[in-house]
């Protein structure tokens, strides 16, 4: 099968005979591993005949994203992944990212891809050919929710090298069966829900929902033993009883990080929590169980030390090859002696109000703990006075009033650190991945420009 040269494993998996027709994607239409390489190799012709290297996968079906990027790979190729699935998002990134074609799943965002696999042909697909490590294979897109997305290019060591590691590291096996909530499109569920799958010989869901009944449902139906989810996903799953997670095994959650409240409610379930750190520019970075430490322990192979303003310096394997090491990361991080560390928040999301340093992500999470919000976020507006900044917020909090939330945030946080100005919505705008769309976020406070506000980190 695919495999790296000079890395650290193989890709997708050591297949022998008995492997091929082991259940690979599960859902109406079942898939197997001998079906993947034939859909592979139709997508590889379709990408031969339209002359294409470099391919956008508009998908929603894991199983449909799995094809495409073997197909992609198969022609030494490199596949294209959006942060999401609006057409405007995906026809904007597939120019940036110079796509010679764009696949999708409903047909309105691309060419249908299921209209290639019905077409695929009847022989059988050559077994793929190897991968050199420093070769791209992928563009993913970082989500943009502190400003336009940014466009992060994946070698074969850096995408399939850390499946390998997070397949092995976390024991991907035959009878492991992954449910994501995460969407393929974004890196941590295209690494948890397809690739390191894919590599330990697991199955995987083909669809998702992030509603808790269609969770349950998923999961009653397929018997999953692995959840992949984001946290507004883990909110909703609080709601569940236990026995619709029967089989669930291990969670894994990343893309922010758990509230109290939501980690506290899911001691009621006997699955163990792992929560994930790390970003589409750097990988996978560290890992926790939020239920008994606040510590973050750094994955084997990879080094953390903070610079003398506190800032993350990261030394990764998934790291870009050309890029600077230490990597300079947007984290404030403090190191403990046993080589953890506790992380402070984005750099760029600390401002001085009053002279007092004041986190963004902080009072976010403030305004989630308290009774009756749903969802909160918050943005620093530059007020040019002696208090320099300010904070607004957007909360989802339909019983609640501003000055019963300001009372609230009064027994825990200072003055000057209580938003200024609190909106009122139905929802905020976020992706599927439960990540802030920034711009729709900032057009929520209408008197102000759309144009981001830069905060320089505070020394």
């Amino acid at each position: 099968m695919f495999r790296t040269r000079d890395s650290v494993g193989s890709f997708p998996w050591e297949a022998g005979p008995e492997d091929l027709d082991h259940p690979l994607a599960l859902g109406a239409q079942p898939r197997t591993r001998r079906d993947l390489l034939a859909d592979a190799a139709a997508v590889a012709d379709r990408l031969g005949a339209a002359g294409a290297r470099t391919l956008m996968l508009a998908c929603r079906d894991r199983y449909h994203v799995a094809a495409g990027l073997l197909g992609a790979w198969a022609t030494g190729g490199v596949a294209v992944l959006p942060s999401n699935l609006r057409a405007d998002t995906v026809q904007d990134q597939a120019r940036r990212a110079g796509a010679d074609l764009v696949l999708a799943d409903d047909g309105s965002l691309g060419q249908d891809l299921r209209q290639v696999l019905d077409g695929r042909p009847a022989r059988s697909a050559p077994a793929p050919a190897a991968i050199p490590g420093r070769r791209p294979v992928a563009v993913v897109f970082t989500s943009g929710s502190s400003g336009q997305s940014v466009a992060c290019a994946k070698t074969a060591d850096q995408l399939l090298g850390e499946a390998v590691f997070l397949a092995r590291f976390f024991r991907f096996t035959r009878e492991t069966r992954v449910l994501a909530t995460a969407p393929p499109h974004h890196l941590y569920g295209l690494l948890f829900g397809v690739l390191a799958p894919l590599i330990g010989g697991s199955a995987f869901i083909r669809s998702s929902s992030p509603l808790p009944g269609g969770i349950a449902g998923l999961a009653r139906a397929f018997r999953p033993t692995i959840l992949c989810a984001v946290p507004a996903h883990l909110e909703g799953v609080t709601s569940l009883d236990p026995d619709d997670l029967a089989t669930v095994e291990t969670v894994f959650c990343s893309g922010g990080v758990l509230d109290e409240r939501t980690r506290r409610e899911l001691t009621r379930f006997p699955f163990s929590i792992v929560e994930i750190f790390g970003s589409s520019e750097s990988g996978g970075i560290a890992f926790r169980d939020p239920r008994t430490t606040t510590a973050w322990r750094p994955f084997e192979g990879i080094t953390v030390a903070a610079d003398d303003q506190g800032r993350l310096l990261l030394d990764s394997p998934f790291l870009p090859p050309d890029g600077p090491r230490p990597f300079p990361c947007a984290d404030l991080v403090a190191i403990d002696e046993d080589g953890t560390f506790q992380h402070g928040g984005r750099a760029d999301s600390v401002v001085k109000i009053g002279g007092e340093r004041v986190s963004v992500a902080e009072i976010e999470q403030r305004l989630r703990s308290v009774p009756g919000v749903s969802d909160a976020a918050v943005r620093a507006i530059a007020t040019g006075g002696a208090r320099q900044w300010e904070l607004w917020a957007a909360v989802v909090a339909p019983d609640l009033t501003e000055a019963s939330i300001r009372a609230a945030l009064s027994s825990s946080l200072d003055t000057v650190a209580i938003p200024r100005r609190i909106l009122f919505e139905s929802a905020l705008p976020r992706e599927d991945s439960g990540k802030l769309v920034h711009d729709r976020f900032v057009a929520l406070f209408g008197s102000q420009p759309a144009t981001p506000v830069t905060i320089e980190p505070v020394g």
